[in-house]
Formats: structure tokens, sequence, C-alpha cells
């Protein structure tokens, strides 16, 4: 399963790269989400297959989207390879969350542009001062989080105490 999810990232670097610079659409914007959120087992290969599809799609336009390799994500320099994985998994939980809010009618283009460019930065090459420079800010993690909180409020309402027998 690991290998399978690698794989699924990489490719999901390459469409972030074929991407930038671009509106990529609405079809991609969600299959990143879903792509980049934990996956299930069985999700991974047909994620893989499909994200690949659409990066060829974006490649046609674009010619500076290099490949991933995947051992290029956990390896190398202790410290930079710990940054990396922190900022994958970061990314993985805002995909997530921006995926249901979605689900529900609610969507922010800051929170979708700042997966694509984490999603970029995750197949860099880093430094330990390269991974914390500013461009791997975490100011959209809290707009993802408050436009869950409205999706979840405007589709459910406001959480209140209820007693339960």
């Amino acid at each position: 399963m690991a290998r399978g999810q690698d794989e699924l990232t990489c490719a999901l670097v390459g469409l972030a790269r074929a991407a930038e610079g671009k509106e990529p659409g609405r079809k991609t914007d969600e299959l990143v989400m879903q792509a980049c959120s934990p996956p299930d087992q069985r999700q991974l290969r047909p994620g893989t297959h499909k994200v690949a599809h659409s990066r060829v799609e974006a490649k046609r336009q674009a010619s500076a989207a290099q490949s991933t390799a995947t051992r290029h994500l956990f390896h190398g320099d202790a410290d930079v390879v710990s940054l990396r994985s922190t900022l994958l998994f970061g990314l993985r939980g805002m995909a997530a969350y921006a995926w249901h809010a979605r689900v529900l009618g609610r969507d922010d283009a800051s929170v979708t542009d700042w997966l694509y460019k984490g999603l970029r930065a995750v197949g860099e090459e880093h430094s330990v001062d390269g991974c914390s420079a500013s461009s791997w800010s975490w100011d959209r993690s809290t707009s993802v989080l408050a436009l869950l909180d409205e999706a979840n409020t405007s589709a459910f309402g406001h959480p209140v105490p209820t007693s339960v027998t």
C-alpha cells in the first residue's frame, strides 16, 4: 500500500507541475482533492491512472512538467525528508477538508491553489532553510478549516448542546 500511495503522490506532483500557470478546471481540482486525501487501498491504482491521464492532458500544454521518482519522496537528508513528510501529510488533511467542503457546496480558490503549490513543493529539492521559507506557509490551513466550518454550519446548522436519554 505504501508504494501505491507514493506512486499516487508522485503522479499528483506531476499533475501540479503540469497545471502551473493555468486554470486546470473543476474536474481536475476535484481529482486533486480526492486523490490527495488519504486514500482507501482499493482507490490507489485507479486514482493513479486518473491522475496520470489528467497530467498527460495538462502536459500537452506545458512541457515543463517533470516526473518525481518515488525514491525522492522519503530519501535524503533526514531533516528535509521529515519536513517534506510534514508538508505532504498536511496537504492530505487539507485536501480531505477541502473535498468535504466542496461536496457541501463551498469552495475557496486560494485553498485549491495552495494544494497545487504544496504538491509542487513536495517534488522539489530543498534545504532545511528552504523548507521553512515562506513558500511553505500554512496560512491556507486556517482558511480550509473556516471553509469546512462554513460548509457544515450552512448544511447542518450550528451545533447546540442536546440532552439525550
